[in-house]
């Protein structure tokens, strides 16, 4: 598992597919659009995150209640908890999940993106840094970033 995060009872978890988790309600839901390994992920809003992948693209979706199912009823079974003050989701699916279509993909990496960052009071910006020494900041309503920060080492 790459990354999970957590915001207002909601668990976002990104490794080989995007899985969503309601603590509250305890139901989930799983997106499968993930062209490869996904790196991290960050929420940007109340019901709108983007997961970065090793392929240097960075995909944005939102949490849609609809597809939310119950764990009772699910094929699967979810483990959350708390280890080391760090969130822990585990998702063991004996199924092929379905295939989405994401709302918006940013790509102007040349290497896998291992950090995408949320502003913390814009929740349309937010950063992400790839292994190709660049930090780009992103506004969700374009297609290309703001700004590039190029030979940024470390």
């Amino acid at each position: 598992m790459a990354s999970v995060k957590q915001r207002d009872g909601c668990v976002l978890s990104a490794g080989d597919v995007v899985v969503l988790y309601n603590v509250k309600d305890r139901t989930w839901s799983i997106s499968a659009w993930c062209e490869a390994d996904l790196t991290d992920a960050e929420w940007l809003s109340d019901d709108r995150f983007v997961v970065a992948d090793v392929m240097g693209v960075i995909t944005m979706d939102r949490m849609q209640e609809t597809q939310f199912m119950p764990v009772r009823n699910a094929v699967a079974w979810v483990v959350y908890g708390c280890y080391n003050k760090r969130l822990t989701l585990q998702i063991n699916l004996p199924y092929e999940p379905p295939v989405d279509i994401p709302s918006h993909q940013f790509r102007s990496h040349f290497g896998g993106v291992y950090k995408v960052r949320a502003h913390p009071r814009r929740a349309r910006q937010f950063a992400s840094c790839s292994v190709d020494n660049t930090v780009k900041v992103w506004n969700t309503e374009r297609t290309s970033p703001d700004r590039t920060l190029d030979e940024h080492f470390g």
